[in-house]
């Protein structure tokens, strides 16, 4: 009797305990990291070697450059085991951690839910298919393909996670690390940049002045051609019709007349 109970408790451990394993290959966790660091090039480097130390893999990345700010967005695929590792490693190489958030994900709940999704952009990509055979405008054809566009790449992504969700004992880590440009280098830029544009304005400036000036000595010396040559002309016709009145008299005394 005491054989029969010892082997009950025996079989009710070994369940318990292959419970256990099930519950726990079928969580996994994710981690999001957003932290600054001083030299953006030295951190990427030694991400690198954070993630082959590992066994971990890279599965994408996203780098953005902007006038005073670098990023890269890093998505690592790592060991279960190794995830905590990993993640406190690559936090070290923070100068600021603005963000550290991880959770736990039951695999078999996100597998289904990934799936149902697909199923349901899958019965709406055939619905916009089929308006686009019966719309009348090109407008509303335009609008249908791109709404499927749209879908077919959402359905892509959701094919990528079920991928991802299915290697066994399997985390995901994202990080974001970005770097500030010096403001002192950008400020100073910025200055030079400036005076630059201050000193082509005042250059504008001048040069309009100038312009106006010469114009109006322009306008006055035409005016004084035209009225000395008028005056001229006024004198020489005034001249001639006297000396045709008096063609013995003197032109001196003509200017008297």
């Amino acid at each position: 009797m005491k054989i029969k109970y010892l082997i009950i408790i025996v079989l009710l451990f070994v369940r318990f305990g292959q419970t256990s394993a099930q519950s726990i290959s079928d969580e996994s966790k994710e981690g999001i990291l957003l932290m600054e660091v001083k030299n953006f090039e030295d951190a990427k480097k030694q991400i690198d070697q954070l993630v082959l130390q590992y066994n971990s893999n890279i599965i994408a990345e996203n780098e953005n450059k902007y006038s005073a700010r670098i990023s890269n967005e890093i998505t690592i695929r790592v060991s279960n085991k190794n995830f905590n590792s990993l993640t406190n490693d690559i936090t070290k190489l923070a100068s600021t951690l603005n963000s550290k958030q991880i959770k736990i994900i039951n695999v078999d709940k996100e597998l289904v839910d990934a799936k149902e999704r697909i199923r349901v952009k899958k019965e709406l990509k055939e619905k916009y298919i089929q308006m686009i055979h019966e719309a009348q405008s090109s407008l509303n054809i335009s609008q249908y393909e791109k709404k499927v566009a749209e879908l077919e790449d959402e359905m892509d992504q959701l094919q990528n996670k079920i991928k991802y969700l299915s290697e066994p004992d399997k985390s995901t880590l994202k990080i974001t690390i970005s770097q500030q440009y010096l403001q002192q280098s950008i400020n100073m830029n910025t200055s030079y940049n400036d005076i630059q544009v201050g000193t082509f304005k005042t250059l504008l400036i001048k040069i309009g002045l100038y312009s106006i000036i010469l114009l109006i000595v322009i306008i006055l010396a035409i005016f004084w051609i035209k009225r000395f040559q008028k005056e001229q002309k006024r004198k020489t016709s005034k001249t001639k019709f006297l000396n045709d009145l008096h063609p013995n008299r003197d032109v001196k005394d003509s200017k008297t007349f």
